[in-house]
C-alpha cells in the first residue's frame, strides 16, 4: 500500500472516530498542515461547497464538539449533500467527478452517522430530506441518473462507482455523437469513426457472439475521441483465436487514417493506444510487437471520407 492509500485509509479511519497506527498518523497530520499552510481554492459551486465542507472535517471529533455545534454541522453536511445531488441532476459531470462527489458524500455522511450515535439519534431529519423530484421538463434524463447513482452510494455506502460503471449508466445514441467533434483525429467525422468500429457490434465470431454492444461502442467513441479521456471497457467475448481478429480492426485504423496524420513519427504508438487505452486483454508489448499481422475475418471501410 502507498502513501496515498495510506492516507485515504487514514481520512475514513478518522471519520470513523479510530484510532490511526503511527504511518497513518504521520500522513494525516502532514496532509492536515499542508492544508493549513496551502490552503484549498474552490469553485463558486455546489461541488465546491461540498469539497471545502469535506476539508474543513477532516479532523472533526463530535466528541470534542458542543451539542449546538454538532447540529450545525449536521445539517449542513445535509443541506451540501442535497444541494450537490441537485447539481449532479442539472450539470453534466465526467465520471471521475461523479466518482469524487460519492467519495466525499460517503465521508460527510459517515459524519452525520457519527453524530447522531453521540446524540443517541436524537438529531432528527426533516421529513423530505433526500427527496430529490423535480418540477419541470429542463433535466435530462442521464443526469438525473448520475444523481440517482450518487445519492444511492453515498447513503449505503458501498464503493464508488468505477468510471465505465458511471458511463454505461447514461444513455449516448449515435445523433448526439455525431454532432460532436473528433478531438483525437480532427480530420474524421466521428460518423466515419462509428461507421468502421460498427463491425464490432454486427459481426460475430466464431461462437456467433459480437464483441461489443452499441453502448460500449459508443462509449468508447465518445471518452476516446470527444473527450480525449479513454475509459476501459470490456469485450462482450473472451479472446481465443479472435484476439488478432480485434487487433486488425484497430490496425486498419490506422491504415485508413495514415495519409490524414500530419505527423507520422508515432503514429503505431498513437493507434495501438487507442486501442489499448479502451479495451482490456491486450499486452502492452506482446500485442505493440504483433502489430503488423492482421488478418480479414472482421470486414473494415477502405478509406475515410474525412470531413
Amino acid at each position: 500500500m502507498d502513501n496515498g492509500q495510506i492516507l485515504e485509509t487514514a481520512k475514513t479511519k478518522k471519520a470513523k472516530g479510530m484510532d490511526l497506527n503511527d504511518k497513518e498518523n504521520e500522513l494525516y497530520n502532514n496532509y492536515i498542515n499542508t492544508l493549513k499552510i496551502y490552503p484549498n481554492t474552490y469553485k463558486n459551486d455546489a461541488y465546491g461547497l461540498l469539497s471545502e465542507l469535506y476539508d474543513e472535517l477532516q479532523n472533526f471529533d463530535p466528541e470534542q464538539t458542543d451539542k449546538e455545534n454538532q447540529i450545525s454541522i449536521y445539517f449542513k453536511i445535509d443541506s451540501a449533500i442535497n444541494d450537490v445531488i441537485f447539481f449532479a441532476k442539472t450539470t453534466e459531470l465526467k465520471p471521475e467527478k461523479v466518482n469524487e462527489i460519492i467519495r466525499i458524500g460517503k465521508f460527510l455522511n459517515q459524519i452525520k452517522v457519527n453524530l447522531n450515535k453521540v446524540n443517541e439519534a436524537d438529531i432528527n431529519e426533516p421529513k423530505d430530506a433526500f427527496n430529490f423530484g423535480l418540477d419541470g421538463n429542463d433535466t435530462p434524463k442521464k443526469f438525473i441518473e448520475h444523481a440517482e447513482l450518487i445519492e444511492a452510494k453515498i447513503l449505503k455506502g458501498i464503493e464508488a462507482a468505477e468510471p465505465v460503471e458511471v458511463a454505461q449508466s447514461k444513455e449516448l445514441t449515435k445523433d448526439e455523437l455525431f454532432k460532436e467533434r473528433n478531438n483525437l483525429i480532427r480530420e474524421v467525422k466521428i460518423e466515419d469513426v462509428y461507421n468502421f468500429f460498427s463491425v464490432l457490434i454486427n459481426k460475430p465470431n466464431r461462437k456467433g457472439e459480437c464483441y461489443l454492444s452499441e453502448n460500449k461502442l459508443l462509449i468508447f467513441i465518445k471518452s476516446t475521441f470527444i473527450d480525449k479521456e479513454p475509459i476501459q471497457q470490456t469485450f462482450d467475448v473472451g479472446f481465443s483465436r479472435d484476439k488478432k481478429d480485434v487487433r486488425s480492426v484497430f490496425k486498419k485504423f490506422q491504415d485508413y487514417c495514415y495519409g490524414l496524420e500530419y505527423n507520422k513519427k508515432n503514429v503505431k504508438e498513437k493507434y495501438f493506444d487507442i486501442m489499448y487505452n479502451a479495451f482490456k486483454g491486450f499486452n502492452k508489448n506482446t500485442d505493440f510487437n504483433k502489430w503488423h499481422e492482421t488478418n480479414n475475418k472482421l470486414p473494415i471501410l477502405k478509406s475515410p471520407k474525412g470531413k
